[in-house]
């Protein structure tokens, strides 16, 4: 039962007592307001009794947070529950837990809510980019992208604690955010692209496959991964890009939609993608049959040795193994001289970057923006842009030089005229 407490002329306090705490003595809850001083006696009462009951109903029911006492822990462990689980991809809560709970919680989740200051965020991002930061042996300190990664999630935590009255300004909104030096997207020039392809001949059909398919359609790897044969045209030489796979560690493997309406999209592909995706369909087809009831699969294009759906994580392993093992060959082959040796090396780049290839190449060749755009699924064109602007500066760049080639000629004329 709330009681309630006038503390001035037009202020109360209501109080709620909540069963006890880990001591034994009652657990009180305590909530002042102040009402309008024009309201009559009667209106006063009513208002009263209705505040009362809310606020009863709201300690009864734990959706109460007293915002003088709540830490930034309780109130990050109470937005989890109500936005992240409900709002958030389960990969994207996944990797949002895990950065929670490792450093944000332990660093700063003592600090009550409402006394956050800029000072104790700045504190916080300095601290990541001290060298032996890092634990997992991938390198001394944490890379400025991962840093604002740290400052993205408090500032959307923070955020949603002022919508939600507990805060009255964010102050994750008054620190600048590390500053991330941009870094070309690694990415086979045409070259090297056609070296790529002449050694995937010695590979695995699926395995070739993959990344051809990867190469000249850029697909994302969980669109590729999450591919059926329904989804595959080879009358029309069409794929319909409708899914996407992604792993979250304890929930295996899932499929949902791509991220954007734009991703929803048809792809045309080459007439000798479509022979090689034949040859590849009929070797499955073969494997199935023999394989009989372990069998696994429902009609995934890439598979597991059962049928299962591909690993999400398969093509980046396998792709960066791959890269190594051919450019170890290169450079244990005596009959290459070593003077020409970089010549058939290939980069070891990320499987991702077949998709940073596959754009890189259409811009060269001419292809307006809004159509690369389109066949990436980018959901605005300013992204590619902005994803691709070194490219599209080169091809600026060549678009100037066959400008000039159309001109000089026209001037060398003029003059002999």
């Amino acid at each position: 039962m709330a009681s309630i407490e006038k503390r001035g002329n037009n202020s109360y306090r209501i109080t709620v007592t909540n069963g006890t705490d880990y001591t034994g003595k009652k657990d009180k809850k305590r909530k002042s307001i102040t009402l309008d001083p024009g309201m009559t006696p009667k209106q006063i009462e009513k208002e009263l009794q209705r505040q009362a009951t809310l606020f009863e109903d709201e300690v009864k029911n734990g959706t109460y947070l007293d915002t003088g006492k709540i830490t930034f822990k309780e109130f990050i462990d109470r937005w989890v529950i109500d936005y992240a689980e409900k709002q958030l991809e389960p990969k994207k809560l996944h990797c949002y837990k895990i950065m929670l709970n490792n450093r944000i919680i332990p660093t700063l989740g003592h600090l009550k809510l409402d006394r956050i200051q800029p000072n104790h965020l700045i504190e916080f991002y300095n601290n990541l980019a001290e060298p032996g930061i890092r634990q997992d042996g991938k390198g001394d300190t944490l890379s400025e992208p991962t840093i604002q990664k740290y400052h993205r999630i408090i500032s959307s935590i923070l955020q949603d604690a002022m919508q939600w009255q507990l805060i009255i300004s964010n102050p994750a909104s008054r620190v600048k955010p590390p500053k991330v030096r941009k870094k070309e997207a690694g990415t086979f020039d045409e070259e090297k692209t056609a070296l790529l392809l002449e050694t995937l001949e010695s590979e695995q059909l699926k395995y070739k496959v993959l990344v051809l398919l990867g190469t000249v359609t850029g697909l994302r790897r969980g669109e590729l991964v999450a591919l059926k044969w329904e989804n595959v045209d080879l009358k029309n030489c069409i794929i319909d890009v409708r899914y996407s796979a992604q792993y979250v560690p304890g929930k295996g493997v899932s499929i949902k939609e791509p991220k954007t309406k734009s991703s929803l999209r048809k792809i045309a592909i080459p007439s000798s993608v479509k022979d090689l995706l034949k040859s590849y369909k009929q070797f499955q087809s073969q494997e199935r049959l023999e394989s009989g009831d372990q069998w696994k699969g429902d009609d995934w294009v890439f598979t597991q040795l059962n049928g299962e759906i591909m690993h999400p994580d398969t093509p980046t392993k396998w792709f960066k193994k791959f890269l190594e093992d051919y450019n170890e060959k290169v450079h244990s082959d005596k009959n290459i001289p070593k003077n020409q040796k970089e010549k058939y090396l290939l980069p070891v780049i990320k499987f991702h970057c077949l998709r940073h290839t596959a754009a890189t190449l259409l811009i060269h060749k001419g292809l307006n923006v809004r159509a690369v755009s389109s066949r990436l699924g980018h959901a605005n064109t300013s992204t590619t842009m902005n994803i691709y602007a070194h490219a599209l500066q080169t091809a600026d760049k060549q678009a100037t030089d066959m400008m000039e080639s159309i001109l000089t000629p026209k001037k060398k004329m003029s003059k002999k005229a």
